[in-house]
């Protein structure tokens, strides 16, 4: 999705990701392994930067709190990734202006990621986008941030339509049709978002295997299936397979059927 940062607002491109916490963009620190342009990229005044004693820093690297050596010293964070891409730099402050649904303009000012040395190990080749959009739970996320300031709830919808889709944030604007809700379990011991545990069909049939614990993630490609699930479904894709049905096993990897959680 495009979002504004800044004042005037610059265009960003992001990647939507409920599986991590931090929002970062490629930031012009300068920046080693960005993919962007140096003008696409975001710059950063000596203003915008967060201490490292700063509330937000202790969130954005919770749970190791930062080493301060002193309490000017900048903000600094680093993710990895599953497919063990990462991105290394500092915390920032700026304004991210959004609509809201009575038709004024909020400018919040938000605490996000400048993005500075980025490195990409995965398979395939780094995305396009400026950086990533974080909706994960903890209170250095987007949503967390703008609850804290009262500017809209701690709730996020995500729709996924036939078109385009949307994201809006708050519980101002909620569709009265046209989508499915599932329950998220609100246990703080679950850092991600999970309806509970799911048992695993295949062709719409039970495997045999439930209570499957199964994490919302937007940011990931794939699905990831534990030893067990995943050994059981290839089997059935080999019986499948036998029994003169029309499946192909060029990649098992990829090949992952069905999980089923009951909506509540």
């Amino acid at each position: 999705m495009t979002i504004g940062i800044g004042n005037p607002p610059k265009p960003f491109q992001l990647d939507i990701d409920t599986g991590s916490d931090l929002t970062w963009v490629q930031c012009d620190a300068p920046c080693t392994g960005c993919t962007l342009r140096r003008d696409q990229l975001y710059n950063p005044s000596k203003n915008n930067f967060v201490d490292c004693k700063d509330p937000i820093c202790l969130a954005v690297n919770s749970p190791n709190p930062p080493q301060c050596k002193n309490p000017n010293e900048k903000c600094c964070f680093q993710v990895q990734y599953a497919d063990h891409g990462s991105v290394l730099g500092f915390i920032v402050l700026d304004t991210f202006p959004l609509r809201l649904v009575n038709g004024t303009l909020s400018k919040p000012n938000l605490a996000f990621g400048c993005g500075h040395r980025l490195q990409n190990r995965g398979l395939h080749p780094p995305t396009p986008t400026a950086g990533v959009l974080g909706l994960g739970k903890s209170k250095a996320s987007i949503s967390s941030q703008l609850s804290s300031m009262g500017v809209t709830k701690n709730v996020f919808g995500h729709c996924l339509g036939d078109n385009r889709g949307f994201l809006f944030f708050g519980a101002d604007f909620v569709p009265k049709s046209g989508m499915t809700w599932t329950r998220m379990l609100q246990s703080s011991s679950y850092k991600h978002y999970s309806s509970g545990p799911a048992e695993l069909l295949f062709s719409g049939k039970p495997t045999g295997i439930k209570g499957v614990n199964v994490i919302f993630d937007t940011g990931s490609t794939y699905a990831y299936l534990n030893l067990k699930v995943y050994e059981t479904v290839l089997n059935l894709i080999k019986l499948y397979r036998s029994a003169g049905k029309a499946l192909s096993l060029s990649n098992p990897c990829e090949m992952l059927g069905t999980i089923s959680a009951p909506l509540h």
